[in-house]
């Protein structure tokens, strides 16, 4: 009874990392993180380099209603209260950079892009005060800088203040008539702001419209209508987002877990085998493929990838190791 307690306490807290690993479950989190992932909002000529990102999980927790469902498949998800962001640690690279940007800011303190990347830097690990202390900084010297206005968006979406957000996109777009950038955030905002879907579709396809080839705009369009219940749409976003960039990571684990969701299966492990040749370090591909192979009634491929996983990953990541020996068990018992 204990070992099944605590291999179930290690199979919810898998399935919750890989929900999306930078993700937090709740809606208004995941078109927040969906803000700040499209956004792009670093000014010309930046010194530093962004660091890899391991692939990023952005989909809805708007699921297709079963057959026999009551539920209306244009309902969209409840809303939760959203708990205070933390800062979080920053890892090796992060302080790295860091050191890289302070040194810009050092050689020439009167530039603001070095403040803008810095506040960006604070934004991504959830550094609230910091971040807006060097969005103040970078304001007096330059308050047309639209990386300043992009990062002040950002800011005030983490902030929860959507109103602001809307108002600094507003600001941008009068700037810059032709932003597909501002059209696409702009639309993701009144999603967050008002659940207007109807408003946010219009902007995104807007951003679509300005800007075919941003592979962005398309992840945009698929989470709105994934939230109207429109899969077969949301879908065919995907195949475009990554004809645009075959060779982006994120497209491939996001078009998978959506053909999961909807059902075709084959597809969805043909997008996870991409994936682990894109990314063969990375555990979260693995446990999706033997996810989908067991949906799948696949019983010995699935169990062949939870081996893999024991034996890739044995001293990489034990919680992935412990549910893939806890799902073996319960495959070889049935």
């Amino acid at each position: 009874m204990q070992f099944n307690s605590v291999c179930r306490k290690n199979e919810a807290g898998f399935n919750s990392r890989f929900a999306g690993k930078r993700f937090l479950p709740m809606f208004l989190v995941i078109i927040t993180y969906l803000i700040l992932t499209l956004t792009g909002c670093s000014p010309g000529n930046k010194p530093v380099e962004s660091p890899t990102k391991k692939p990023l999980v952005v989909i809805s927790s708007h699921k297709p209603p079963s057959p026999g469902s009551s539920i209306s498949p244009t309902s969209s998800p409840v809303r939760k209260k959203i708990k205070k962001l933390r800062p979080r640690k920053f890892s090796k690279k992060d302080y790295e950079k860091l050191a890289q940007i302070n040194k810009s800011i050092f050689n020439n303190p009167d530039a603001p892009d070095p403040y803008i990347q810095r506040a960006e830097l604070y934004l991504e690990n959830h550094n609230l005060d910091k971040a807006e202390k060097d969005i103040k900084r970078a304001d007096k010297l330059d308050h047309t800088n639209t990386g300043l206005i992009l990062a002040r968006v950002k800011l005030y979406a983490l902030q929860k203040n959507f109103s602001g957000a809307v108002e600094e996109c507003d600001r941008l777009l009068r700037m810059k008539p032709d932003s597909a950038e501002g059209y696409r955030i702009k639309g993701l905002l009144f999603i967050q702001k008002d659940r207007d879907l109807k408003g946010g579709l219009k902007y995104i396809q807007k951003a679509v419209e300005l800007d075919p080839k941003d592979y962005k705009n398309y992840l945009a369009l698929k989470l709105i209508y994934m939230l109207m219940g429109k899969y077969q749409k949301a879908v065919e976003c995907m195949d475009k987002a990554v004809a645009l960039a075959p060779d982006n990571p994120d497209v491939y684990y996001m078009r998978g877990k959506l053909r999961k969701d909807v059902g075709d299966l084959d597809g969805a492990v043909k997008d996870f085998d991409k994936l682990i040749k894109l990314q063969p370090d990375g555990v979260a591909p693995y446990m999706q493929k033997a996810s989908v192979l067991e949906k799948s009634d696949k019983k010995k491929q699935a169990l062949k990838v939870y081996e893999t996983v024991i034996k890739k990953f044995s001293k990489k990541n034990s919680g992935a190791v412990k549910f893939a020996q806890f799902q073996i068990k319960k495959l070889k018992q049935k």
